[in-house]
């Protein structure tokens, strides 16, 4: 009798494991099949997405700035009114050309002026312009001005080509004005060539190093020749006079050309740039 309980006990512990194995499986099959949902979720609509930005999108706007549903009720600026607005700008003072388009909500008033027309001139004629539109718009649709943002551009010739021009202008100006303080500082201690003023030297001749390297290696050729003044030499020369540099880039004959504007819809009034 004894050794059948045995038999018995030992027979129930083998299917008291299965058991428990098959309820530690179903769990981990269920996380599983869990993660792997969640994880097509993800990936379908990563695909989606995907598609959308690579395809959908740049076909629905063709290069153009791309608005979605906002467009849908936008009152279309009428082709006649655009040109009679062109007309009347055209007629301005200084103006020469007048080019008026739209894309999506962006309206772009793009005037040409001639070399003589002074900047606020110019400016105030491209306002002008801009409030035709928007008065003949909102005269054949109320309002409908509202929903546009009008940028504004104004030059003397071609922006792009004013824009790289003034930058490299710029540039040179900058060299020019930072030769100039390094040139202050190495001939002041070309003149009084103390320990500190070579240091001076030395610093501005670094900051220089990447930007000019040919004018900084002149630069480091003069102040390497010096000889430092003992400290015998610096007391006999007395109390030296400091040095101040102007370290402000003071205004160039940069182009004023070319402006931008946009007209601000809280102030009612162009910002210009």
């Amino acid at each position: 009798m004894a050794t059948e309980k045995k038999k018995n006990t030992t027979n129930e512990k083998p299917k008291t494991q299965t058991s428990k194995g098959k309820k530690a499986r179903s769990k981990n099959e269920i996380a599983l099949y869990s993660f792997i949902g969640v994880l097509a979720v993800v990936t379908v609509l990563f695909a989606y997405n995907v598609i959308s930005y690579f395809y959908i999108e740049p076909t629905k706007a063709a290069g153009k700035p791309q608005y979605g549903d906002r467009l849908d009720g936008l009152v279309t600026i009428d082709q006649s009114i655009i040109n009679d607005a062109q007309s009347y700008g055209s007629g301005l003072s200084g103006v020469q050309s007048v080019n008026i388009t739209v894309e999506g909500m962006i309206v772009y008033i793009d005037v040409r002026v001639d070399s003589t027309t002074a900047l606020t001139t110019a400016q105030a004629n491209t306002e002008k312009i801009s409030d035709y539109l928007i008065d003949a718009m909102d005269k054949a649709n109320a309002n409908s001005s509202q929903a546009y943002n009008f940028q504004l551009v104004v030059a003397n010739e071609d922006p792009k080509t004013l824009v790289d021009t003034n930058r490299a202008e710029e540039l040179d100006y900058i060299k020019q004005h930072d030769v100039a303080i390094v040139e202050q500082v190495v001939g002041y201690a070309e003149e009084y060539p103390t320990v500190a003023n070579i240091e001076r030297a030395n610093k501005n001749i670094a900051y220089m190093q990447t930007s000019y390297p040919e004018e900084a290696a002149a630069f480091q050729k003069r102040v390497d020749a010096l000889t430092e003044l003992t400290a015998e030499q610096e007391e006999a020369l007395g109390e030296i006079p400091t040095l101040e540099v102007d370290k402000e880039i003071k205004p160039s004959s940069i182009a004023e050309y070319p402006s931008w504007g946009t007209l601000n819809p809280e102030t009612g009034k162009y910002d210009w740039k």
